[in-house]
């Protein structure tokens, strides 16, 4: 039995046909190092060969073994803390629901969203997620339709599109996709990887969405900035050079240009909450919210709470939810959903961390940034500076947050960690390899035609 017949029977036993793929990589790569090694040692090819298959034990074992330990699996810590996340926003909403006097409106509507947000959370977690690696550009260029059509069509709110941020944070782990299919052109895909990289950010400047334009800059920076420490762009130092440079001259030309143009860069009542924050404004309609915040986070006790304040706080179901929750079930209680909070941020790191696979581990990766942001961001206006939603404006805590928009992104990007880690071990970058179509199968049966 020759080294591919060994491999052959041993895939037989495999049920999962991207498991094959990768076990055949790993199978093949033991193999030629065993064989390399016997006939070092002084062995001809022939009997190197035998005796590392022999090393190797019955095919049929081995692969009996292998599928057993190439199944798809399921990350059952996270999935559970998701649904205590699902029970939480219920009773939270529900309670919000009595303060403001409509119990029905806010839970029931919470309700349906999770539904939602639950059948989108399985239907991505059965899909599979190397189609990212495959399509990214496809995928890329439907959202950039869908961007630039919510900023011609869309509704506006406070002439900001509120649509346009979770469209944003779409194109997060697409460009995962992006930065793996174009890692092989070294410093030129880098240089690729930042101009694609930055039409998110020119949609939403035309958008004059603030919000959504920081949220999507520090994850795409972390992104660009761990591939090239991980020199999936060859030479390091270059790479940092050319992400850096471009963060620093892309923003400087948008606005150049738009200075150029007569284009204004923010609307006049973002030019107004900015100058809230830094000086005294008569007029309080900005800082109201953010005061009355202020107000019940400081009059929250450590068990229990009052709605004396909290319940002028306009908005609370969905900027200030971490507030509601301190001021109305107790600091102890706000520390333990931060505590669940930063666990499912845990869970998720730990699912990038162990991929093999390289589009694997940067999905997963841009999957968890983009909770990482979004959480720390929310946190940051709720507990330290309340004034900073006058920068931020758009805010969600995921799977709290009242919201169709939220509930719905949180539950599909839970459902893609899922996916990436129902894979762990089942996906090599060799399968996330685009297909020959058939002009390109055509092309190579004429080079092997020629070549015999």
């Amino acid at each position: 039995m020759g080294w591919s017949d060994y491999i052959t029977t041993v895939k037989e036993q495999i049920r999962n046909n991207k498991a094959k793929l990768l076990i055949e990589d790993e199978l093949k790569d033991h193999l030629e190092e065993q064989i390399k090694a016997f006939e070092e040692d002084g062995l001809s090819y022939v009997e190197a060969e035998q005796k590392a298959i022999l090393d190797m034990g019955d095919p049929v074992e081995v692969g009996t073994e292998l599928n057993r330990i190439h199944r798809p699996k399921l990350e059952k810590k996270l999935l559970f803390t998701v649904i205590l996340f699902s029970a939480i926003s219920l009773i939270v909403q529900f309670v919000v629901g009595r303060v403001f006097h409509s119990t029905t409106s806010y839970f029931n509507t919470q309700a349906v969203y999770i539904v939602i947000g639950i059948g989108v959370m399985v239907f991505v977690y059965y899909i599979d997620y190397t189609i990212i690696g495959r399509y990214p550009f496809l995928i890329w260029g439907v959202l950039s339709l869908l961007g630039i059509y919510i900023i011609e069509y869309g509704h506006r709110h406070y002439n900001v599109f509120n649509d346009l941020f979770f469209i944003t944070l779409l194109f997060v782990p697409i460009f995962a996709g992006i930065l793996f299919r174009l890692r092989k052109l070294k410093l030129i895909g880098l240089m690729l990887s930042v101009i694609i990289g930055a039409t998110p950010i020119f949609i939403a400047l035309c958008g004059r969405s603030v919000s959504v334009v920081i949220h999507y800059i520090v994850i795409y920076l972390i992104m660009l900035n761990v591939t090239v420490g991980k020199r999936w762009f060859g030479n390091r130092k270059i790479g940092f050079a050319i992400v850096w440079a471009s963060t620093i001259g892309i923003p400087a030309l948008f606005i150049l240009l738009c200075l150029k143009f007569g284009i204004p860069l923010l609307s006049n009542y973002q030019i107004e909450r900015l100058k809230s924050i830094f000086t005294y404004v008569p007029n309080q309609d900005f800082t109201y919210q953010s005061n009355m915040a202020r107000q019940a986070l400081t009059n929250s006790k450590i068990l229990g709470g009052s709605s004396d304040i909290i319940n002028r706080v306009p908005a609370v179901e969905s900027d200030y939810i971490l507030v509601f929750i301190f001021s109305m079930f107790g600091i102890l209680a706000g520390i333990c959903v931060i505590a669940l909070l930063l666990f499912l941020l845990y869970k998720a790191f730990r699912i990038a961390k162990v991929q093999k696979s390289y589009l694997g581990y940067m999905v997963g990766m841009a999957c968890t940034l983009t909770f990482i942001v979004e959480t720390f961001f929310y946190i940051f206006n709720n507990l330290v500076s309340m004034k900073f939603n006058l920068i931020i404006k758009q805010q969600a805590l995921p799977f709290l947050s009242n919201g169709a928009r939220n509930i719905i992104f949180s539950y599909a990007i839970v459902g893609l960690l899922l996916s990436v880690y129902r894979n762990t071990g089942l996906v090599s970058d060799r399968t996330n390899k685009k297909k020959r179509n058939w002009l390109q199968r055509r092309r190579d049966i004429r080079i092997f035609i020629k070549s015999e």
